[in-house]
């Protein structure tokens, strides 16, 4: 979220400069097919509200996406207007990549930078390898647009770039990031043969940039075949008890995913319409099979299904899935057409560099989730808007800025920076309430949910609603009611939410009302059958109510497998009470 207000502010800011150029009547692209299929995304992911559960994560869902529509207006124009010169742009991201590189590397070989905040090395400033490599592959077009067109020490520059990206994303062992880049290639090759016949003379002319394109192929080869001797010579840092594998070809994470998608579809064939609702993916999910599923033991809970394609379909409908597809069709054709209608070898470096990003980019899509990371999206746009000015200089669709579009930008980011400033405060309540309740400082707790509970944040990062954790801390205090009335509005929040369902349950048979309890601690078993402590309390309520042979038959489930110290003493009194012994009630111990 952070990064989120930061793209914001800048956003912002930039839009308020739209404003004042736009009494200058500065040249701007109104409407742009990109712009337009992005829009129509934007608004069906609006739509798909009506179906949200949380109305507070479908509001940041939306206002995501509605930053990055006017980001991806307000780059396409500064890119068409040269007030930012694409060539500095790809020169600027060639040195983060450098740099970027350069900390993985000294990670890797345990050289520097450990202190960073991270898991399995090497990871830089991202915190997680997958993300720094799938993070350096988007870096990389922009690196072999400046190899290709750079001279002097931009050329040198770029190509250690081009080296270090490879050799990072090879020491990473991100498969989909290593899928994404064979893709890319290929991608990349036929666009170069869809325009090598018009360019085939030129290069015949020119020495120097004949070699540009077999040049980078060989650096990155480079950067490859070096980064798998690393691999064999070092190891990778993959295992927990420190050791080091060659390469890790382990499939439990694709098995994840497979079953993760699979969940997700039926979710859509529920919902084909607008979906489950923007954002509302993490609660729903819940309710489908989870049993081949690490969140099956209830302590796990995804918040994404690690393919954006899905994802979309999922919460937003089939229409807004093919909005967003369109968006990459279009930016692939007009690549293409660059491409074609280039009158100079140098002209198709953009294209020939963006088609090789854009492709690789839907790839990593496939397996993961770069549409919520800023720096991933941001990058995308930049792509889209670079690929989007070669088709506004081709046509020169250009007119002033109309009053309402500058306006537009300007409310949308002040309202983006607004939500991202009233989480970001959120979370920081959350994250003292979290060091409380550890604390058992029940009062603490109570206080600092009452402080972290928005419009905008209801739930935390595991999508458990905020109410539970108050509830959690008012039923330790004894207050049963509160607790109580905690839980219910927790209960509408994540309706699937294994301990949500336990501990209304818990109230309910507090306060008597044994059907009730019955009735939730079942949900909570509908989702995962052998939750210990739901099974438990509701072998509890059915020996309060004489159904001694029913909670005898529901803690044989966890036989042998419990590891809550209630097991034996409940199941001692129903084994009494089946052997016709006379014993008091389990809550009045």
């Amino acid at each position: 979220m952070p990064r989120f207000a930061v793209m914001a502010a800048v956003t912002l800011i930039i839009a308020m400069t739209l404003l004042v150029g736009h009494s200058k009547h500065r040249e701007s692209i109104v409407f742009n097919p990109l712009v337009v299929a992005f829009a129509c995304y934007t608004v069906l992911t609006g739509v798909s509200l009506l179906a949200s559960n949380n109305t507070a994560n479908a509001i940041v869902s939306l206002s995501k996406s509605c930053l990055y529509l006017v980001t991806l207006w307000i780059l396409l124009n500064a890119l068409v207007n040269d007030s930012w010169p694409f060539s500095s742009v790809a020169r600027v991201i060639s040195v983060a990549a450098f740099l970027l590189s350069g900390i993985a590397v000294l990670q890797y070989f345990d050289a520097g930078f450990r202190w960073l905040p991270g898991n399995v090395t090497p990871y830089a400033t991202m915190a997680n390898k997958n993300l720094l490599s799938s993070s350096l592959f988007l870096m990389l077009p922009f690196a072999i647009y400046t190899f290709l067109t750079g001279r002097g020490p931009w050329l040198l520059l770029s190509s250690i770039s081009v080296v270090a990206c490879s050799y990072t994303i090879t020491i990473s062992q991100t498969r989909s990031v290593w899928i994404a880049l064979i893709v890319a290639s290929i991608v990349a090759a036929i666009g170069f043969l869809f325009a090598a016949s018009r360019l085939r003379d030129e290069f015949g002319k020119a020495n120097l940039q004949r070699m540009r394109l077999p040049s980078v192929i060989a650096v990155t080869l480079f950067g490859v075949l070096l980064g798998v001797f690393s691999l064999y010579a070092v190891g990778s840092t993959g295992n927990e008890d420190g050791s080091r594998d060659v390469i890790n070809f382990g499939t439990a994470s694709m098995t994840e995913r497979l079953n993760l998608w699979s969940n997700s579809l039926e979710m859509y064939a529920d919902n084909p319409i607008i979906g489950t609702g923007a954002g509302d993916w993490k609660i729903d999910i819940l309710k489908y099979d989870n049993a081949n599923l690490a969140s099956r033991t209830g302590d796990i809970f995804y918040q994404r299904p690690h393919n954006d394609f899905i994802w979309i379909v999922a919460e937003s409908g089939l229409l807004a899935l093919l909005f967003y597809c369109l968006v990459f069709g279009v930016a692939i054709y007009w690549s293409f057409r660059g491409l074609k209608t280039a009158k100079l070898s140098k002209n198709s470096a953009l294209p020939l560099s963006m088609l090789f990003g854009l492709s690789g980019y839907m790839v990593i899509a496939f397996f993961s989730y770069p549409k919520e990371r800023i720096v991933h999206t941001l990058l995308l746009l930049l792509m889209l808007a670079a690929v989007g000015s070669i088709r506004a200089n081709a046509t020169r669709t250009l007119k002033s800025c109309p009053l309402i579009v500058a306006l537009f930008t300007i409310i949308v980011s002040s309202l983006c920076l607004m939500i991202a400033a009233s989480r970001i405060a959120s979370e920081s309540h959350i994250r003292n309430a979290l060091q409380a309740k550890e604390l058992q400082d029940w009062s603490v707790v109570i206080s600092e949910i009452d402080d972290a509970k928005s419009p905008v944040c209801s739930m935390d990062l595991t999508s458990t609603p905020l109410d539970w954790y108050r509830g959690v801390a008012t039923f330790a205090l004894g207050n049963t009611d509160d607790a109580l009335d905690d839980f219910e509005r927790a209960y509408q929040l994540n309706p699937y939410h294994v301990h949500v369902l336990n501990n209304l349950g818990t109230c309910y048979e507090v306060k008597g009302r044994h059907s009730e309890a019955i009735v939730k601690y079942e949900e909570a078993l509908a989702i995962i059958p052998d939750f210990e402590e739901t099974l438990l309390n509701l072998a509890a309520v059915l020996y309060n109510i004489g159904e001694y042979s029913e909670a005898y038959h529901r803690l044989k489930v966890i036989d042998g497998l419990a590891s809550d110290n209630r097991y034996r003493t409940i199941m001692h009194r129903i084994e009494a009470r089946l052997r016709g012994d006379s014993s008091g009630s389990i809550l009045e111990d």
